[in-house]
């Protein structure tokens, strides 16, 4: 893959690549064709939310963006870290302190009760693993992050299936 300014770096391939796949598989309607932002009839709400950074070394500060179309009236966001912090501004700044995966959550609601979400999987590598993977393109390390990914997903559904006791 390359970009317009030369090849793109092994792991950012790897970000893109997850993050086409990601894109695609949400965007899919029943048709199967993707769509995209700013793709839809002109009288939907959309949102949509980026990210300066996806991946770097802990503790990784990341600048978010937000834009919308077709909203009805002022729009509130809520973003959610993943690291029990939260914010509501529209262009928020957040630092991961630690190591690991996170998906950041980012819900626009528009004055007449439209919610549209959009989902970030980062990565805050640890320092070490960051910079030998910087010098020797070792794919070892990225392979590890990935099955750390999938943990981190299988744990999260099985705590969603677990049964939630009921209140007195």
């Amino acid at each position: 893959m390359q970009s317009v300014v030369g090849p793109l770096h092994p792991l950012r391939r790897l970000v893109i690549g997850a993050l086409v796949l990601i894109a695609s598989a949400a965007d899919a309607g029943s048709t199967g064709q993707a769509t995209h932002f700013l793709d839809g009839p002109w009288h939907e709400f959309e949102a949509d939310g980026d990210a300066d950074t996806y991946a770097g070394p802990a503790p990784l500060a990341v600048r978010f963006t937000s834009r919308v179309k077709n909203a009805s009236g002022r729009v509130t966001y809520v973003w959610n870290f993943d690291d029990g912090s939260r914010s509501t501004d529209s262009h928020p700044r957040h630092t991961f302190r630690k190591r690991g995966w996170y998906l950041v959550t980012m819900d626009a609601t528009d004055a007449a009760g439209h919610t549209y979400r959009v989902n970030l999987q980062l990565h805050a590598w640890r320092p070490r693993d960051w910079t030998r993977f910087q010098q020797h393109r070792d794919m070892r390390i990225p392979e590890h992050a990935a099955r750390e990914l999938v943990r981190k997903r299988q744990r999260a559904a099985e705590a969603a299936k677990a049964p939630v006791a009921p209140s007195p």
